[in-house]
């Protein structure tokens, strides 16, 4: 019992000197966050915008949703990983056809089991068409990867509304994924980050203060500055432009001493 209490003590001590020092973990079955919305949330296929996030999977062979937004009178949007541990996502503009949705994978295998990894992917609307594949930017870890798509889903002919007014939700997916395990450090940017800022966020595998200007509208620690009510829990947008984030079927104790680059 000694030693694991010292385990414990010398693990708060590297933590005090990180940025992040907590995460959250999803139970993979019904736990999710929801952001509320405001207007600069509201992205379409003619906007450039950039998301990163900090995730450590349980397990493979299961479809981890990692974030959705929109609503279904116009195509709810997702991120997940596969079952095969490679990214996926698809933007709707409406019901789940050619030229109304883009949908691009990465390669199998890049995120691995129980090692946080930094995810982040950027779109830019000017190269929705020419050629599609350039449109979404997958990085893991700070490296591009490389992408795929469907060819019946690698047109946007118009300017489609991808993700309107409905509550960005992470920890969920579009068709009831559900992500098991943990995710920390979710960012949104109404811009599309450069290659050199991606890496910057990255940071060698250490989550640090936002880089670059303009910085993101959203910014979720998840799991720090948590507003604890009894059992329960809010978090705080750090840029301020949203009121509290609001965990859904999840309590203080889903909150972990957990972080990368631990």
């Amino acid at each position: 019992m000694i030693i694991k209490e010292l385990v414990h003590i010398k693990k708060l001590n590297v933590l005090r000197n990180q940025y992040s020092r907590h995460s959250l973990n999803f139970d993979g079955v019904d736990e999710r966050v929801d952001v509320p919305h405001i207007a600069a949330h509201d992205v379409g296929a003619d906007d450039t915008f950039s998301m990163s996030m900090w995730v450590k999977i349980d397990n493979a062979g299961h479809v981890h949703g990692l974030l959705r937004k929109g609503v279904t009178s116009t195509g709810i949007n997702f991120l997940a990983i596969n079952t095969n541990r490679g990214i996926i996502i698809r933007l709707r503009g409406g019901a789940y056809a050619d030229g109304q949705t883009l949908e691009v994978y990465s390669p199998n295998s890049v995120i691995p089991i129980n090692i946080w990894t930094h995810i982040c992917f950027t779109y830019d609307a000017t190269r929705s068409n020419i050629p599609p594949l350039e449109a979404i930017k997958f990085f893991v870890n700070g490296v591009k990867v490389t992408t795929s798509t469907p060819t019946a889903r690698r047109s946007l002919g118009i300017a489609y509304d991808f993700f309107n007014t409905g509550v960005l939700t992470l920890g969920q997916g579009a068709g009831g994924e559900k992500l098991e395990g943990n995710m920390d450090e979710f960012r949104f940017w109404n811009r599309e980050l450069t290659t050199q800022e991606v890496i910057d966020d990255y940071n060698f595998g250490k989550p640090t203060l936002v880089q670059g200007a303009p910085g993101p509208i959203l910014d979720c620690q998840l799991g720090d500055n948590a507003i604890i009510v009894g059992p329960n829990f809010t978090m705080p947008d750090v840029t301020g432009n949203t009121t509290p984030l609001t965990p859904i079927n999840m309590e203080v104790i889903d909150i972990k001493i957990d972080s990368p680059p631990s």
